[in-house]
């Protein structure tokens, strides 16, 4: 559990409740953002400290930010052993001056794999038969190749549902601003009948935004065999089969001129 707090174009976190299960290994730490370390109990359990940590971001952009946790296990050796991560993007949140925000969170397993030549995506996808409704949820990108490394650019993810290759229709995830690894966590759904599922395909396209124009830095497509293979074939098969559960998986990005 954490809290947040937005005061003078300054964000605070707060480290209320850290909660793990008793393994009698030693001790674990939360690393905060610049490097600040919170020691846990020796058994393991629960902690209530309250450290805070704060940082300055401007309210044009507080929108656009992602707060991120990692919680490590500390052995006798002093070795850490990463626990967990916390993702909390402030897009969805409405923070007002002064106002403080309380949050629980469950800790996901980080990724530790060497992202790909053009960086990867990560996203679920969910099909409802009884409605008819196809819906992707983009979750985050990971080793994307920016063509400016300054933070004024900005990441978005465009989601087509494409028919016989024709575009039925596009959306678009709001832009992170100057991260290779940016956070989203949007959901779309599209109407696509069961009938159509054989002949419909997905296609995310990751674009950067700069002054002059905007670039694709990679895309991947889902659908059946007639458009897909490997990992994209078998994301797309593994969604029908599990009607009205959400499917997630990390896909290389391509990148074709």
């Amino acid at each position: 559990m954490f809290s947040m707090q937005v005061k003078d174009q300054t964000i605070t976190t707060e480290l209320l409740f850290c909660i793990q299960p008793a393994s009698g290994r030693g001790s674990s730490v939360l690393r905060l953002p610049g490097g600040r370390q919170l020691p846990g109990g020796a058994d393991g359990g629960e902690r209530r400290e309250e450290p805070e940590h704060s940082c300055q971001v401007s309210s044009k952009t507080l929108l656009q930010r992602t707060l991120k946790f990692l919680v490590y296990h500390v052995d006798k050796q002093k070795h850490h052993h990463l626990l967990g991560r916390v993702i909390f993007p402030l897009k969805n949140e409405t923070l007002t001056d002064d106002s403080k925000v309380v949050v629980w969170r469950d800790l996901e397993k980080e990724n530790l794999e060497t992202p790909s030549e053009h960086g990867d995506i990560q996203f679920s996808l969910s099909y409802n038969d009884y409605l008819g409704r196809l819906t992707v949820v983009v979750l985050r990108a990971r080793g994307l190749k920016l063509q400016d490394e300054s933070r004024a650019v900005s990441v978005y993810v465009k989601v087509s549902l494409m028919n016989h290759n024709k575009l039925v229709r596009s959306k678009k995830t709001a832009a992170v601003l100057g991260s290779p690894n940016p956070e989203y966590n949007e959901s779309f759904s599209f109407k696509a009948n069961q009938t159509e599922l054989d002949t419909a395909s997905l296609s995310l396209s990751v674009l950067q935004n700069t002054e002059q124009k905007s670039h694709v830095l990679g895309r991947v497509v889902v659908g059946p065999y007639m458009y897909s293979r490997g990992k994209e074939l078998e994301h797309w098969n593994e969604m029908i089969s599990k009607p009205k559960e959400l499917v997630k998986q990390w896909h290389a990005l391509c990148y074709s001129t």
